[in-house]
């Protein structure tokens, strides 16, 4: 069940990214109330599994929501940037996105096939 929201969550907010040139800042609410609730559940599941009496061994397992939780942090801080950012006009979300990861990769694929291409014509 809590697959299945994290992904209809995840589904609104990349619509919310679609539009060329108009983010829908209204597709980020579900999205940020979402992981917001994951990351307060995390924490109380963490502070739980170390507070019950068990083998000092089990309570390393009190780490692991910890950091899902500090890493579901990091990703709620950068969209929420994306949020307040998307709300500006001249804001191209998706051409952001292009060129910090879809151009380094074009240009490595373009050097791999010049490679193959000397490799079959010496």
């Amino acid at each position: 069940m809590v697959i299945t929201c994290a992904l209809f969550v995840d589904s609104l907010m990349a619509s919310a990214l679609y539009k060329r040139y108009k983010v829908r800042r209204e597709l980020f609410y579900p999205w940020l109330v979402f992981y917001a609730a994951l990351v307060v559940a995390l924490l109380v599941l963490s502070g739980l599994l170390a507070t019950v009496p068990a083998d000092p061994g089990q309570r390393v397992w009190a780490a692991a929501p910890a950091a899902i939780a500090a890493f579901y942090c990091v990703v709620y801080a950068h969209a929420v940037l994306l949020f307040l950012r998307g709300g500006r006009r001249s804001a191209n979300v998706l051409g952001q996105m292009r060129d910090v990861y879809l151009e380094p990769l074009a240009e490595v694929m373009a050097e791999e096939a010049d490679k193959m291409q000397k490799q079959r014509n010496p």
